[in-house]
């Protein structure tokens, strides 16, 4: 399996969330995945602009000259995304949602109907899974589920689904594993 993390950590090394990306990494590594672990706050990565040139003037290429690149070769490379982030204000922090945003060239502007729902269709020839692996601060449950429920979709947007949601910080290394179907 080949599994890419969008590592919205921002507070530096020794984290909770640094050590629960650390510990999914080795025990995906002793399993034989390939890993690729992007430190978001290390890239240059600006804000979508909403210009859709990625889908219309230069496809599947956005316009802004950032490492925002890096984030759509990884999902056309990987089987299982991980979204990692501390939680900010009951969500992902303003960083992990600003990549998630610039996912957007790895659709079409077409769109196709799957179970009764509008979805765009994919620019390559599969999906990807999803996980979200977040470190709960003062987020309360009903807020985790909200964010789980959004990624959720955007998992179904992408071909794929939601393999699991983990809280960083509990016990067990790689976070608590929570029912994410």
């Amino acid at each position: 399996m080949k599994i890419a993390v969008l590592d919205g950590e921002t507070r530096g090394a020794g984290t909770a969330l640094d050590r629960a990306i650390e510990g999914l990494m080795t025990q995906a590594a002793a399993r034989g995945d390939a890993c690729l672990r992007l430190p978001l706050s290390h890239l240059d990565i600006h804000q979508c602009v909403g210009c859709f040139d990625c889908w219309i003037k230069t496809p599947g290429i956005c316009r802004l000259q950032d490492d925002g690149s890096r984030l759509a070769a990884a999902s056309a490379w990987c089987d299982l995304m991980v979204f990692a982030s501390p939680m900010r204000m009951g969500f992902t922090n303003a960083l992990l949602k600003r990549a998630t945003d610039r996912l957007i060239p790895a659709m079409l502007p077409y769109i196709r109907v799957v179970g009764a729902e509008c979805h765009h269709t994919l620019r390559y020839d599969r999906g990807f899974d999803l996980a979200l692996l977040l470190e709960r601060g003062d987020a309360s449950d009903e807020e985790i589920r909200v964010t789980e429920g959004v990624y959720r979709r955007l998992a179904k947007n992408v071909d794929g689904e939601l393999a699991w949601v983990r809280l960083a910080g509990d016990d067990q290394e790689g976070g608590h594993a929570m029912d994410a179907r």
